[in-house]
């Protein structure tokens, strides 16, 4: 490269990393990015979850005590839905949206029709030890 990269280049390897499971690329991609970035909680729970999936549970907690010693958290997910062209903002931990019931319903009705024809969602991504289906459920649970 012409330039140094910055942040979302490294940021790119570092997801990456996750996709590959690669724990020792991680961790140097990470520190790039803890030095760039000293105050971004997603790059520290990006690394977390590349330790949860190698099972490396004490490396998990240690970076979530960093996140806590920093004050860092992570903000939480955020989902669109376009209906009747109006759209519609969801965060993953609102519980006062009075159709919150409606927007569940309707996102496991839409998730049933997209598998009807061939979609298979990406389990891999759930940490926990669960059979397909419930990780599938968790799955839907972050809208």
């Amino acid at each position: 490269m012409r330039d140094e990269p910055g942040a979302m280049v490294w940021g790119a390897l570092l997801g990456s990393c996750m996709i590959h499971c690669n724990v020792e690329l991680a961790e140097r991609e990470s520190r790039m990015l803890f030095e760039l970035e000293p105050t971004n909680a997603g790059n520290y729970v990006l690394l977390a979850e590349i330790y949860a999936e190698a099972k490396m549970w004490d490396e998990v907690k240690r970076v979530k005590k960093v996140l806590e010693e920093k004050g860092l958290y992570k903000v939480p997910g955020c989902r669109w839905i376009e209906e009747k062209k109006r759209v519609y903002s969801i965060r993953s931990v609102e519980g006062v949206n009075p159709q919150i019931e409606l927007v569940h319903a309707l996102v496991v009705k839409l998730s049933e029709e997209m598998m009807e024809h061939g979609y298979v969602p990406e389990t891999k991504s759930v940490l926990y030890e669960l059979d397909t289906e419930e990780k599938q459920r968790v799955l839907l649970g972050h809208i």
